[in-house]
């Protein structure tokens, strides 16, 4: 059952998201700095909840760049040169 606390930690996870989902944009366009300053954002250190298996940032990154090598829209040495230069994890 939808609790409010259960209902705002979905709309908080949602926003979170969206945040992570532009700074996969302005990675992908090779905008490094803004990617950067969107990864790091304080609101997305708090883990995820359930519609997101409860997972972390660095787990959800991990997963999300996985993909982008896989689909060739970024090279493996560009995510872990990117990783090293601008991530705080």
């Amino acid at each position: 059952s939808l609790t409010v606390n259960n209902l705002e930690q979905k709309s908080f996870d949602l926003y979170r998201m969206s945040t992570i989902n532009l700074a996969h944009a302005y990675l992908l366009n090779k905008k490094l700095i803004e990617a950067s300053q969107l990864y790091n954002n304080e609101i997305l250190k708090k883990d995820f909840g359930e519609d997101w298996d409860n997972m972390n940032i660095k787990e959800i990154l991990t997963k999300d760049f996985d993909d982008f090598i896989s689909k060739k829209l970024i090279t493996e040495k560009e995510i872990i040169l990117f990783r090293k230069t601008y991530l705080k994890y």
